[in-house]
């Protein structure tokens, strides 16, 4: 039954025709490429150019599409790093080995590395001074040293200044170009000794091989190794994959020694750095209070617990006003003695992104409205967009596994945008529902919850006009991708997503809502207050005679 489902879940595909196909190589790396007759359909040709270049024996090959955010030649945007340090090359290459062959066993593709063949060395041919034999002629180190360069590369010897021109001057032993090790090894030196030998005389020639590339990190030899994601599988998921069943295994075995450090780097770090920028990085930021040897959470518990107790008291010795405006110093008084104690968390919220957004649109709508209870209501449309984009942007991703034509949809750096462009939008159809709950209430003095569900029936026609004209805007950009699709689609999905489930909902969460919020200052106004509000108390024209109901003007001037 597994092999049939995955036999069913098998796709064939046509690969398109190729319309160009080019080859560069350049020291110890191929790269190829090609491109699509049908500028709408590339992913196929991935497959089948693997199928092809794997039929080249000891050559590992991948294809990928290219990616609009493709940088520095990697196999993918969508790609992590593991980079590998340490000041001891032959150990870090020795753990790049056993990475590298770990990431293929847990079902990753070969990861790229860097340098490319960091494993396969160079042939080398060292030239070590014989400082007995040297001493013998006459010859020290330098003398040595300076033979060997001249007969190489050449030897530096002075500068030749030509009309302020510096050339540097250099002695090389002619017909020593293009000759070979045992040819540089007969080449004839004189001594001070006054005999003529060999330079095999004065030096011993071993044979060993060298990295053909070296590359450092933080001033350490180190080895990078690009892995792509497996298909269908986000990168915050390969991130924990690997962090679990590759290096955490691999550090407690003793593979890789404490001397060798790896780190998450490339595209994941750039990840988590947008999402700490985004979301902020609240590990850690957390010490204080602890009372009484309890924990952080533990003590706040216990402070909750005295003022509750505290705040009965109250009730019960001075009444329900006092005990009252005790909550609200109480309240305060904790929430800034927190922040205090914690500078670090406020530092942080203040770096939050996401958390600046939120307090700049509370902030302006608190402006608006003259207060600083309604906005809490219209900010509970935030949460409900948030739920919409997610599952928006699963049922896109879950498509795309199945369009063999489009890039397969994540949530990367663009899509996280869409979450902060919501909080500004949603908030819109929330704002005409409570402006015109208000208005009807301090203008035409009409009850609370009457006047919340007034506003609601006039105000619903709008609000769907609003709306349907933003998300069937976007609409085509979810639904019909084509080139490029990877740049818009995700946000499209996103904001697309939100709005529509926070428009059904806030329809129905606000006005509920609201109609608590107006009981609860009620309630708040009575215990305060001796004397018994009267705020939006319908006014009849006698006492004892009907209350006069006001209704919605029937012009649209009015």
């Amino acid at each position: 039954h597994g092999e049939q489902a995955k036999a069913d879940s098998v796709r064939e595909v046509t690969p398109p025709p190729i319309d160009n196909f080019f080859f560069v190589t350049f020291p110890g790396r191929a790269f190829m490429g090609g491109t699509s007759k049908i500028p709408t359909n590339v992913r196929p040709l991935e497959q089948a150019m693997t199928r092809c270049a794997t039929r080249i024996p000891a050559v590992f090959s991948m294809f990928t599409q290219s990616s609009l955010f493709n940088t520095g030649g990697k196999i993918g945007g969508n790609t992590l790093d593991i980079e590998i340090r340490g000041d001891d090359r032959a150990q870090v290459v020795a753990v790049s080995s056993r990475v590298q062959r770990k990431v293929q066993d847990l079902g990753y593709d070969r990861p790229q590395a860097t340098p490319g063949n960091f494993a396969l060395g160079r042939p080398e041919v060292q030239l070590i001074p014989d400082r007995e034999r040297a001493a013998d002629l006459g010859l020290d180190v330098r003398d040595v040293g300076f033979f060997v360069r001249a007969s190489v590369d050449g030897a530096f010897v002075g500068e030749f200044n030509d009309h302020g021109t510096k050339i540097d001057m250099a002695l090389t032993v002619v017909g020593t170009r293009r000759a070979t090790v045992e040819q540089i090894a007969q080449l004839p030196i004189f001594t001070p000794s006054g005999h003529i030998v060999p330079i095999a005389s004065a030096v011993r020639f071993h044979r060993t091989t060298a990295a053909q590339q070296i590359t450092h990190i933080e001033e350490m030899n180190s080895v990078t190794l690009s892995i792509k994601p497996k298909s269908g599988v986000p990168l915050q998921e390969t991130m924990e994959d690997l962090e679990a069943n590759l290096l955490a295994p691999l550090r407690e075995s003793g593979v890789i020694p404490p001397t060798v450090f790896t780190r998450l780097a490339g595209v994941a770090d750039k990840l988590t750095q947008t999402q700490r920028a985004l979301l902020g990085d609240f590990r850690g930021v957390v010490q204080r209070p602890q009372l009484m040897g309890l924990s952080v959470l533990g003590t706040m518990l216990t402070i909750f617990a005295t003022v509750a107790v505290g705040l009965v008291f109250t009730g019960f010795l001075a009444g329900p006003r006092a005990a009252v405006k005790s909550l609200g110093i109480a309240a305060a008084v904790v929430a800034i003695g927190f922040l205090a104690l914690n500078p670090d968390l406020t530092l942080m919220l203040f770096q939050s992104r996401a958390f600046l957004a939120l307090l700049i649109t509370y902030l302006l709508m608190a402006a608006l409205f003259e207060s600083f209870a309604h906005p809490f209501v219209i900010m509970f449309t935030v949460p409900l967009a948030a739920v919409g984009g997610f599952a928006a942007l699963r049922i896109v991703h879950q498509i795309s596994l199945y369009d063999v034509t489009t890039p397969i949809q994540q949530l990367d750096v663009l899509t996280m945008l869409g979450f902060v462009i919501l909080i500004g939008i949603v908030v819109n159809n929330a704002i005409l529902i409570i402006h015109q709950a208000l208005n009807f209430m301090r203008r035409q003095k009409l009850d609370p919850k009457a006047a919340v569900a007034l506003s609601v029936r006039m105000r619903t026609r709008p609000i769907f006009m609003s709306a349907m004209t933003s998300i069937f805007g976007m609409f085509p950009l979810v639904v019909m991708p084509g080139a490029g699709s990877e740049l818009y689609r995700g946000l499209g999905s996103v904001v697309l997503g939100g709005l529509l489930v926070s428009t059904v909902f806030t329809l129905v969460v606000v006005p509920a809502m609201f109609t608590l919020l107006l009981d609860l200052q009620a309630w708040l106004s009575r215990a305060t207050d001796p004397a018994p509000a009267r705020e939006f108390a319908p006014t009849g024209p006698q006492a004892g005679s009907p209350a006069v109901v006001a209704t919605p003007p029937s012009s649209p001037e009015a």
